[in-house]
């Protein structure tokens, strides 16, 4: 690749950061972090190889992180913790251990600005997946409506001991803060008057007439 270059002297020190630190940093930035900076060592080395492979887990580190926050909640922190270990073992490991055996010597790159950077895209990044979460979620009166079609059927069948059932809910307005008029249409084609209240916590529902 044009862009890597071979120190051809033995004499001159580069300057890199610590294949070490990167590891550790990316623990808290993610392995964008540190595939980012291992790739720019392995560049200043003149390691066309193993560049192209710091810089492929840059963008796969990159896609995998963006995934993390539309997974089931039931996941956890595991993707992420499976995404380090797995760069660790196959990339990042690699470079520090490079470092060691080649007993390289180098002046130690200023963290400053790579950590500002970071701090910065991970500010913008989790901004961005804040707002598509906020706009994907589901509006407080479509959650009303979905969990009060079964205590509408239940109301029905248990207290005025009919066989229909409640297929769907839709609010018409809001009376007050916790008070919404609705109407629910049940599966022979009735439309009923229905009063929800919701106090945060608890959803009553009120039928009005049969």
């Amino acid at each position: 690749m044009s862009d890597i270059t071979s120190n051809t002297n033995p004499e001159e020190e580069l300057t890199l950061w610590s294949p070490r630190a990167a590891i550790n940093f990316s623990v808290l930035f993610t392995p964008i972090f540190g595939a980012y900076i291992q790739a720019q060592n392995w560049k200043n080395l003149g390691k066309v190889d193993e560049y192209k492979n710091s810089k492929n887990w840059f963008y796969i580190s990159i896609g995998a992180t963006i995934s993390f926050p539309f997974l089931p909640d039931s996941f956890g922190y595991i993707p992420a913790l499976v995404l380090i270990a797995v760069w660790y073992y196959s990339s990042g490991l690699n470079q520090m251990q490079y470092f060691k055996e080649k007993q390289i010597e180098y002046i130690k790159r200023s963290w400053k600005k790579a950590i500002l950077w970071s701090v910065l895209g991970n500010a913008i990044f989790f901004g961005v997946v804040f707002g598509v979460l906020t706009a994907m979620e589901p509006s407080i009166e479509s959650k009303l409506e979905e969990h009060s079609v079964a205590l509408v059927t239940d109301i029905i069948q248990n207290q005025f001991k009919q066989s229909s059932t409640c297929t769907s809910v839709e609010i018409t307005n809001q009376a007050s803060g916790d008070l919404y008029m609705a109407n629910a249409t049940l599966d022979n084609g009735e439309i009923m008057l229905i009063k929800l209240r919701f106090d945060g916590v608890k959803l009553l529902v009120e039928i009005n007439n049969k």
